[in-house]
């Protein structure tokens, strides 16, 4: 006889919704690789004439950097600090300079709550999309009541495409000195604290001053 459900939840617990399998990856190891220009564990094992199964081993923490029983550093290791340049407690973590994972990867069940507390694992939501647009169609429509400099010059200094650009840049881009830049940006500032478009960023920025 089929048991009921509530039964089954009894005997093996309400499930979460979600499967999340964890990958632990050696960071100071990758970081190293990054830093010179070295995308894949081929390309590093091309460089330094070490397998590409130990360079695995060693980026999944599963082979540690000394020998568990010589307690020697590894020939290996030696080979990838003459190769970077270091130390290596630069390129494992200190708990498994001697000690290997035993595994680098765990599954657990999660909730949607749990999954969205992970940094950068869920993207953003449609309503934040849509508050960023509406943000940044406000901002535009503000800026756009500015000369085409003053607006350039706010959008640069406040890294509103990204960057924030210091004023000898500024300056180089057109061909002025730091004081006219900084004239440009104090006027714009006092247009920008205008009413009426004072106005519009408060609304939009949820904010008292602008």
């Amino acid at each position: 006889m089929e048991k009921a459900m509530s039964d089954v939840y009894t005997e093996y617990g309400e499930r979460k919704d979600y499967h999340l399998t964890v990958t632990v990856k050696n960071n100071l190891l990758l970081s190293m690789m990054k830093a010179r220009g070295i995308e894949t564990v081929a390309e590093l094992s091309r460089q330094t004439g070490i397998s590409q199964k130990v360079l695995g081993d060693y980026l999944r923490l599963l082979r540690s950097a000394y020998n568990s029983q010589t307690k020697s550093i590894n020939p290996s290791v030696e080979r990838l600090c003459e190769f970077f340049g270091c130390l290596p407690d630069h390129i494992f973590p200190e708990e498994h300079l001697h000690t290997p994972l035993e595994t680098n990867t765990s599954s657990v069940e999660v909730s949607m709550e749990e999954l969205k507390s992970i940094p950068g694992l869920m993207g953003p939501s449609p309503e934040d999309v849509l508050i960023g647009a509406e943000v940044n169609n406000a901002l535009d429509a503000v800026l756009d009541t500015l000369t085409a400099r003053q607006k350039d010059v706010v959008r640069m200094r406040f890294g509103l495409d990204g960057r924030e650009h210091t004023l000898d840049e500024i300056a180089i881009e057109y061909g002025i000195g730091r004081a006219r830049v900084l004239q440009i940006e104090a006027k714009a500032l006092r247009l920008l604290r205008g009413p009426s478009r004072a106005d519009v960023l408060r609304n939009v920025l949820g904010r008292d001053d602008p």
